[in-house]
């Protein structure tokens, strides 16, 4: 027999959503530092950086699916 423990799908979609978050928050922190980077462009008002908020409403999302993560582990110790 194997030593191996059985697949645990709970675990898997923590790991799942992790990488999620991880590649979300990867993102934004592209995207401001490309801001950055035309930043002087962005004051002659030649570009304008992130015009719909999408790195605001990725941000978001993140710290929420975070929160509430973080919420169904406390209530699961209960």
């Amino acid at each position: 027999m194997s030593d191996r423990p059985p697949f645990d799908a709970a675990r898997a979609g923590f790991y799942l959503v992790v990488v999620v978050i991880c590649v979300q928050l990867t993102i934004v922190l592209a995207g401001v530092g490309m801001c950055l980077i035309h930043a002087d462009q962005i004051v002659a008002g030649s570009f304008r950086c992130d015009r719909d908020n999408r790195l605001a409403e990725l941000l978001g999302s993140a710290l929420s699916t975070a929160a509430a993560f973080v919420a169904g582990a406390l209530s699961n110790k209960r």
